[in-house]
C-alpha cells in the first residue's frame, strides 16, 4: 500500500512538471502562429494600399499630363492670335502711315501751285496758246491736288472704322458692308479703302504730272518771251 502511494505520488510529481511545459509549449506554437497570421495581414494590407497608392499616383499624373498639354495647346493658340494682332496692327500703321505722308506731299505740291498761281504768272506777250496751256495744267494740277487731299482724307476715316482686336476672341466681330461680310482686315482694306488708296495715289501723281508741265510751260514762255533765248528754252 505504501508503494502505491509513492508512485502515485511521483506520477503527480511528474505531471505538475510537464503540463506546465506542455501547455507553455502550446501557447508558444499558439503565439507564434498567431504572430505569422498578422504578418501575412499586414503583408497583404501593404500591398493593397502601394496598388492603391501607385493606382492614385498613375491617375495624378495622367491628369497632370492632360492638364500640361492644354495648357500647352492653349498659350500656343494664344501667342499665334497675339502675333496675327502685331501683325494686323503694323499694317494698319504702315498704311496709316503712307496716307498721312500723302497728306502732307499733297500740302506741299498744293503750296507749290499757289506760289506758282501767286507769283510765276506768264507774261502778257507769251502767245495766247501757251497762256491757255499754262492756265489748263494749273487748273488741272489744282484739281487733281484737291481732289487727292479730299480721298486721302476719306481714306483716313474709312482706316479708322477698323478697329484691331484678338483674332479668335469671344469680342470680335466683324464689318459688314451692302455686298458682303468683312471677316478680316485684308478683306476690309480690299472692299472700303483699296478705291480710295488708288484714286488719291492716281489723282496727287497726275495732279503732280501737271504741276510739273506748268512749271516747264512758264519756263519756256519767260526764256522765250522775256529773255528772247529760244537756246535756253
Amino acid at each position: 500500500m505504501a508503494s502505491w502511494l509513492g508512485l502515485f505520488g511521483s506520477v503527480f510529481e511528474l505531471c505538475e512538471v510537464v503540463l506546465p511545459a506542455a501547455q507553455e509549449e502550446v501557447n508558444y506554437r499558439r503565439g507564434e502562429g498567431l504572430a505569422r497570421e498578422l504578418h501575412r495581414e499586414q503583408v497583404e494590407q501593404a500591398e493593397r494600399h502601394q496598388e492603391v497608392n501607385l493606382g492614385v499616383c498613375q491617375e495624378q499624373h495622367a491628369q497632370n499630363v492632360q492638364i500640361a498639354y492644354a495648357l500647352y495647346e492653349w498659350q500656343r493658340d494664344y501667342d499665334a492670335r497675339m502675333a496675327r494682332k502685331e501683325e494686323l496692327r503694323d499694317i494698319w500703321d504702315q498704311k496709316t502711315e503712307q496716307t498721312s505722308t500723302l497728306l502732307v506731299l499733297n500740302t506741299l505740291m498744293f503750296g507749290c501751285a499757289f506760289g506758282v498761281l501767286i507769283e510765276g504768272m506768264p507774261p502778257e506777250s507769251a502767245h495766247p496758246g501757251w497762256i491757255v496751256a499754262f492756265a489748263f495744267c494749273l487748273a488741272t494740277s489744282f484739281v487733281l491736288l484737291f481732289v487727292s487731299i479730299i480721298v486721302a482724307l476719306m481714306l483716313q476715316a474709312a482706316m479708322s472704322q477698323y478697329q484691331i482686336r484678338t483674332p479668335g476672341a469671344p469680342d470680335q466681330h466683324s464689318y459688314q458692308c451692302r455686298r458682303r461680310l468683312h471677316l478680316d482686315f485684308y478683306d476690309f482694306y480690299r472692299c472700303h479703302c483699296g478705291a480710295l488708296s488708288r484714286a488719291a495715289y492716281g489723282a496727287f501723281f497726275t495732279g503732280t504730272c501737271f504741276l510739273s508741265l506748268t512749271a516747264w510751260l512758264l519756263l519756256h514762255v519767260r526764256f522765250v518771251y522775256v529773255y528772247h533765248s529760244p537756246l535756253a528754252a
